[in-house]
């Protein structure tokens, strides 16, 4: 069974635990952002580079899997450049760092995220290509918020730390000590210098996310 068709086994999910595991919050950042225009705004990030194949070191036919897999992603989550199309689809709590508190998370070395809004409906014991658990999105100075990437994750609650790793499109997990969860950032939306798989990206920032209402 392929990544992208994996069905969810647990059927009830752990709504009270992912509360309590993220401290999150409720968001109700509304404001939309039209796709024709995200686009215009960075070729580089929203060109050819976002579209752009993979080159892995792996077998071709797992590149050509990995590509499949980003392609199908893409064209699940392109309506997802309108947030309130990412709030229809279940993508209501925004994410707060547990001991800061920002909703926009960076690092002063590595980079930025940006804002996350967790599907509680996703979080289970496996992962799906076309269903992420988190969407990601980058504040802008008018306020709107652009999408960016996403996150896929497991808490180490379901699956422990010392587990092996989960994996999808090809990559292990990383472990999220701070947030007690197996992570992968997937940056489809915007290009990352570190690489589409890197945790942090050094193109995002947060500097504008007092601009953004909610």
């Amino acid at each position: 069974m392929s990544a992208a068709t994996i069905t969810r086994r647990l059927g009830v999910p752990c709504t009270a635990l992912v509360l309590a595991t993220l401290a999150a919050g409720c968001g109700d950042s509304r404001t939309p952002v039209d796709p024709a225009v995200a686009f215009a705004l960075d070729d580089a990030a929203f060109g050819t580079e976002a579209g752009a194949a993979v080159s892995t070191t792996g077998s071709p036919v797992r590149a050509a899997t990995v590509n499949q897999e980003l392609a199908a992603l893409r064209s699940t989550t392109a309506r997802f450049h309108r947030i309130d199309e990412a709030e229809a689809a279940g993508y209501t709590v925004l994410v707060h760092h547990p001991v800061t508190g920002a909703a926009c998370l960076e690092d002063p070395t590595d980079g930025g995220m940006g804002r996350h809004f967790l599907n509680l409906s996703l979080v289970d014991d496996e992962v799906s290509v076309t269903e992420p658990e988190v969407v990601i999105y980058e504040p802008q100075s008018n306020g709107r918020l652009r999408l960016v990437g996403f996150e896929y994750i497991i808490p180490f609650a379901i699956l422990g730390p010392g587990e092996t790793p989960p994996t999808l499109f090809g990559q292990d997990f990383l472990h999220n000590n701070t947030f007690d969860l197996w992570m992968l950032h997937v940056y489809a939306w915007k290009n990352n210098p570190s690489g589409m798989f890197a945790t942090w990206n050094p193109k995002i920032t947060c500097e504008h996310d007092h601009a953004v209402n909610g």
